[in-house]
């Protein structure tokens, strides 16, 4: 079924609260219906992300990865609906679909597609904001052996998910030092396959604080907390079996930093950067730091025309884990570099023509993640 019953009542419990008790408000709020679709052609260089290069796998001998090539639809669909509940206080439904439709037969285990649908209200206390609120999704995609693209009729849909979720997140804009609090719950069930389940819960809490450096520049500072407790998926060894009957958590903690520098009214640069812990609960074995660093540029040439490049630097260390999981093998580590640049230009009120360009080169101690990849798009984007 689309979304489990304990969570479905409990989304629908919590959102009638939030949605007629009555609130105290002070200002104005609009309401309306808003949609945008999203279309466009793109070529992508390595639609399974292939290695490039043939590789010795210890338990299956020499591997030659086929990387294939072809065209593709990105598609999308945005609506949000605004309902005005009070004069400062709203409910804000949206749905949203986002995917790839790959026009090969060959490339069909790459296709790919996203709903979700959000219900909440959010009550404004002057520059301040309260959002409370529930999600439903539904995530389609195929595990795929990635040096051919071939899938197991058992295993495809390993990866394919209904979830649910709340949210709640508070916003204050008032002053010199700019801060938001948030927080949700998040349950997914996974499809079943055969001796595998991805089944979870999920929470997180976080924060971030806003402040003013200098008169063109702004500095961020955020930190999340999350969580993650499958059913039924069982964790490793310091050796990289996996130990029957046990289970496995993951503990997520994230710390990140951007400056924000207005170099004048037409450009902004952007540095990011980030570092992520994982905590494998069980023994250890899946542990993983993460550092990423960032840099971007949006540019207004004009009201018209905006063009927006970033390139990033990521560095995946997993201190316990081995290529192939298997200990006679180096320690596991991913480094990659991504090149990203799109532009937009506004045809009318409610068209907009877009294209972009994104290059990703991983590198890898196990070769089956080692691979490079580039994705060309050019499309349009209707407003309403």
């Amino acid at each position: 079924m689309f979304i489990s019953a304990p969570n479905a009542t409990l989304a629908l419990v919590i959102l009638a609260a939030i949605t007629t008790t009555p609130l105290t408000a002070t200002a104005g709020n609009n309401e309306g219906l808003d949609l945008s679709a999203k279309t466009g052609l793109g070529y992508d260089s390595n639609a399974y992300m292939s290695p490039a290069s043939s590789y010795t796998d210890p338990g299956a001998g020499l591997v030659n990865p086929d990387v294939q090539s072809g065209l593709y639809v990105p598609y999308a669909l945005d609506a949000k609906y605004t309902r005005l509940l009070a004069v400062d206080s709203v409910l804000i439904t949206s749905y949203s679909l986002d995917g790839n439709l790959y026009l090969q037969n060959s490339l069909s285990n790459a296709n790919e597609y996203k709903h979700k649908i959000n219900v909440g209200r959010k009550q404004d206390f002057g520059d301040d904001s309260l959002y409370l609120g529930a999600f439903i999704s539904k995530n389609k995609e195929t595990y795929f052996d990635r040096d051919d693209g071939t899938a197991s009729n058992t295993k495809a849909d390993r990866y394919s998910y209904n979830g649910t979720g709340l949210r709640a997140k508070y916003k204050n804009r008032s002053g010199n030092i700019k801060y938001a609090i948030s927080s949700g719950i998040t349950q997914r069930d996974y499809e079943e396959t055969p001796n595998t389940s991805y089944d979870y819960d999920g929470m997180s809490l976080g924060g971030e604080l806003e402040f003013k450096v200098s008169d063109p520049s702004r500095l961020t500072i955020a930190y999340d907390y999350s969580s993650i407790n499958y059913d039924k998926r069982e964790g490793r060894d310091l050796s990289g079996n996996y130990v029957a009957g046990s289970t496995l958590d993951y503990v997520y903690n994230t710390i990140a930093f951007r400056l924000k520098h207005k170099i004048n009214s037409q450009l902004n640069i952007y540095l990011d950067y980030s570092w992520k812990k994982r905590d494998d609960e069980f023994l250890g074995y899946a542990d993983y730091t993460k550092n990423k660093v960032k840099l971007r540029a949006n540019y207004k040439y004009s009201d018209d025309l905006k063009l927006a490049f970033s390139i990033a630097h990521w560095n995946k260390d997993y201190p316990n884990a081995f290529a192939f999981n298997d200990s006679a093998e180096a320690d596991k580590e991913h480094k990659g570099l991504e090149f990203k640049a799109k532009t937009e230009y506004t045809l009318a009120d409610d068209r907009t023509f877009y294209a972009s360009l994104e290059r990703r080169d991983q590198n890898s101690t196990d070769p089956r993640y080692e691979y490079d990849r580039h994705q060309l798009v050019a499309g349009m984007r209707w407003d309403i």
